[in-house]
């Protein structure tokens, strides 16, 4: 995240959690990811890094379908470009004017003094979440009708000027933040305005891991607090706890997007959305034709990528999504600084990161008109057996999204002790178990009283009915999967059950020990 000049949208989003085929939890999958931005990627200190960081991207990337291109622009280093990677899912009417492009962009380079976790390794672990989520393994006979782009941008920090290739001129050609969009807006603008394809909007995922609820751990930037009154009351009542996420865009060119995003996350139960429109007192959108004192003001609302796609020629819609980045918890001392890594990431943070992404993903599938039949699972189940097993869909891979399974066990009066556990135990993480989860109920049906409710990697404890009857209820939601679970049931007959048979079981022994002393005389 680079200062450089500073809009006129924001919402804020409260927030109380990518699966992939080897089965890993989100949060889990999402560390892994981040892992591969845990370095300081910049060309002064460790070229080999970066350059290690932006082959993962392309890699990524080409094995999820992407068709995938590099896009090199002049740096002031003469020996290292800027590389933007750029990924494109084409749609039905993507090469024609009915095409109406859909964008999703971060950066992956840091500075010089910083590994970059935050800012921007969360930001590209989204980008490369949201695209597993959008190629999911579960959907199939997928189409879409409009094209969507997945763009990592290089060079958004700034690029030293002095005793660099450039500065004896006195010409750098990266002389502010946020190069690599600079370059790239240019180029798709000249595109835009030359095919006549329409463009719904960029989503820039920019510093968005930091999750915080402890009080005072928000600080609300002063040159905003004139233009965002409303707001700041808000995150003051809330006792300026760091524990939400800033979508910022124009009012005027940026609200179907923000309305999209803000309505994506409102699925999401964990989310509340505040929106604060400011209105359109500048007609070109463009924030280079805005007064002096007023880019003053908005200055931490130009901090991104999405800055170039406003100040384009005509301004094109985007939002920057952030967790405000140096106005936040440990990045008030971190931003930009060696403690920008892995040790500050909690289970809340990852949570916070997954929940982002999964909204980010939906949005994306509809702003793109997508369509897919999913995998398609029977597991409604009347039981009756005394003892056996119970299964997830597609145990061996990871079970369809949008499932809802149930198993009624009910034995008859003749058994008793009915046991049931779980052998085997991996759905998706999430705070309150409201994305993917089982429940157990001590009755025939969901009228009966709730044993448990159960989600994440850990093995719940066995559980014993009060009668001879469970019910169990499996709910995948419509974005993640994992491997699911595995579970069994044993049950012990009665005595009763056993006293019919006594006179046949001592006349069959009467019957051996009487046959066995006539062979013996």
């Amino acid at each position: 995240m680079d200062f450089h000049g500073r809009t006129s949208f924001m919402v804020v989003c409260f927030l109380s959690v990518w699966i992939t085929a080897d089965s890993l939890s989100m949060t889990q999958s999402l560390r892994a990811i981040l892992n591969n931005f845990n370095s300081t990627r910049n060309v002064y200190i460790d070229p080999a890094a970066k350059q290690i960081a932006r082959d993962y991207i392309v890699t990524t990337f080409k094995d999820h379908g992407l068709q995938t291109w590099t896009e090199e622009f002049q740096s002031n280093n003469d020996k290292f470009p800027g590389i933007n990677v750029v990924g494109r899912l084409p749609g039905r009417y993507s090469g024609t004017r009915d095409d109406k492009i859909v964008l999703i962009g971060s950066h992956y380079d840091t500075v010089q003094t910083t590994s970059g976790v935050d800012d921007n390794g969360s930001g590209m672990t989204a980008l490369l979440q949201a695209l597993e989520l959008y190629t999911s393994s579960d959907k199939q006979k997928c189409s879409r009708d409009y094209t969507l782009l997945f763009v990592a941008f290089d060079l958004e920090e700034r690029q030293p000027t002095v005793n660099t290739s450039c500065s004896k001129s006195g010409n750098c050609p990266c002389s502010g933040g946020s190069c690599g969009s600079y370059y790239f807006v240019q180029n798709f603008s000249q595109y835009l305005n030359n095919s006549g394809v329409g463009f719904q909007g960029a989503i820039v995922l920019e510093t968005i891991l930091n999750y915080n609820t402890t009080p005072n751990s928000q600080v609300f930037p002063s040159g905003l607090k004139p233009y965002f009154t409303e707001t700041y009351n808000k995150i003051s009542q809330n006792g300026f706890t760091g524990d939400f996420l800033a979508l910022i865009g124009r009012s005027t060119y940026d609200r179907r997007l923000i309305d999209g995003i803000t309505n994506a996350f409102k699925e999401d139960e964990n989310f509340l959305t505040i929106a604060m429109p400011i209105p359109n007192l500048f007609p070109s959108g463009r924030p280079d034709t805005w007064p002096e004192k007023i880019r003053q003001g908005m200055g931490d609302f130009f901090r991104s990528d999405h800055y170039y796609f406003w100040n384009a020629k005509p301004t094109l819609p985007a939002i920057f999504v952030t967790d405000s980045a140096d106005f936040r918890g440990f990045m008030k001392k971190c931003y930009h600084n060696a403690c920008d890594d892995m040790s500050h990431v909690t289970p809340e943070m990852m949570m916070f990161l997954a929940r982002t992404t999964n909204s980010v993903a939906k949005l994306v599938s509809n702003m793109t008109n997508e369509k897919c039949e999913m995998k398609k699972a029977d597991c409604v189940q009347q039981i009756t057996e005394s003892e056996g097993e119970i299964v997830t869909p597609y145990h061996d891979t990871v079970y369809p999204n949008k499932l809802n399974c149930a198993w009624t066990i009910s034995l008859d009066a003749e058994h008793k002790d009915l046991k049931f556990k779980f052998t085997a135990f991996d759905l998706e993480e999430s705070i309150d178990c409201t994305a993917d989860y089982v429940v157990i109920r001590d009755g025939k049906d969901e009228t009966y009283p709730l044993i448990g409710k159960y989600c994440g990697r850990t093995l719940p404890k066995p559980v014993t009915a009060s009668s001879q009857s469970l019910y169990i209820m499996f709910h995948s939601d419509d974005l993640v999967a994992s491997k699911g679970f595995k579970a069994e049931w044993t049950s012990s007959v009665t005595s009763s059950a056993f006293q019919g048979y006594r006179p046949i079981m001592w006349q069959s022994l009467a019957y051996l020990v009487c046959t066995t002393l006539a062979i013996i005389l």
